[in-house]
């Protein structure tokens, strides 16, 4: 089946500067002989700080998060630099916390005045639909809106075409999720948000190294490939190691992790299957219609298993397509 048919629709961190010396990304890391990305980084079946329900996850919390063990150092030693310089404040962690609710969601704002200054222009954006769940994942989207801050540009990657492409991507993964019936549509919309959040630390820990990457982007080579080739892991692997470490839900965490592989994540029966086939068809959908992370399109369409895990079939397929457009236009009021 066609993922789409053959017609068209109509401020850097003082502490990430400190701690970005004692790493170089590109001096380690070839590709480990024990197997590709993909092979490692199993969800344990411990539990750990994403086993965490709480408002960000209405749906498949409860098992630990996926960790990258035996894998090359040089990506544990990004994702703990990247976590010391976004260290998650108190407010903002007790909002990913089992059991948040309105009183978490006050305190946050009442110590954290700039997020409610953003929230109050979010409201009226059609993508917030309310309640306090909904409050609480656009009160997390925004502190995580302050980490594109200020904006910058290396060669073709810039930090507001990453955010416009998360809010975009964010955007058609709930509205996928609707029209499946599948995983929670907040949970979609939060993990699709956030599933980038690797590049950005790259760039943030090692701006160089990434540089040297990016300047290999083309349309027939993505980041995430190059990233494996060169480092032996990928910015999905450290998005992923960065959201376990904040404790954030089992399902965004894999999402993240996998939505470059989404078919292992399928295949292989992880929590969150649901969600990742959801962001990585987002994903792919935004990158073909101009919404893309680095102004190119080089991403493939998702195999069968993922369309199947969805339950898309044509008809289906013709209603996304169909909803895109006005779901893009309703993406950019979070710009």
């Amino acid at each position: 089946m066609e993922i789409l048919p053959p017609s068209s629709p109509p401020g850097d961190s003082p502490s990430i500067g400190e701690l970005s010396s004692r790493v170089a990304l590109s001096s380690r890391g070839e590709p480990s002989s024990r197997g590709g990305p993909s092979s490692r980084g199993e969800p344990s079946s411990r539990g750990g700080p994403s086993s965490r329900g709480g408002p960000l996850a209405s749906s498949g919390a409860g098992v630990s998060a996926d960790r990258d063990g035996g894998g090359p150092s040089s990506l544990a030693v990004t994702a703990e630099l990247a976590c010391r310089g976004w260290a998650l404040p108190e407010r903002i962690r007790d909002l990913v916390s089992s059991g948040a609710g309105s009183g978490a969601l006050a305190a946050c704002l009442a110590d954290h005045r700039d997020l409610a200054v953003v929230l109050r222009r979010w409201r009226d954006s059609p993508l917030f639909h309310g309640g306090t769940d909904e409050m609480t994942r656009f009160a997390f989207l925004a502190y995580v809106r302050r980490l594109f801050l200020p904006d910058r540009r290396i060669d073709r990657y810039h930090r507001e075409t990453l955010w416009r492409h998360s809010v975009a991507t964010a955007a058609v993964a709930r509205m996928i999720a609707r029209t499946c019936g599948g995983p929670a549509p907040g949970v979609a919309f939060l993990a699709a948000a956030v599933h980038d959040l690797g590049l950005l630390a790259s760039e943030r820990v090692h701006d160089a190294a990434l540089g040297r990457l990016i300047a290999n982007v083309d349309e027939l080579s993505a980041m995430h490939e190059i990233e494996r080739e060169s480092l032996g892991w990928d910015h999905a692997q450290l998005g992923g190691e960065i959201l376990r470490h904040w404790g954030l839900p089992q399902p965004i965490v894999v999402a993240t992790r996998y939505h470059h592989t989404p078919q292992t994540a399928v295949e292989r029966g992880h929590p969150g299957a649901e969600v990742t086939a959801c962001v990585a068809l987002a994903n792919h959908l935004c990158s073909r219609t101009g919404w893309s992370s680095m102004g190119i399109h080089n991403l493939p369409a998702p195999g069968g298993p993922v369309l199947e895990r969805l339950g898309i079939d044509a008809e289906k397929l013709t209603t996304i397509w169909t909803q895109l457009p006005p779901t893009l236009r309703d993406a950019a009021t979070l710009l």
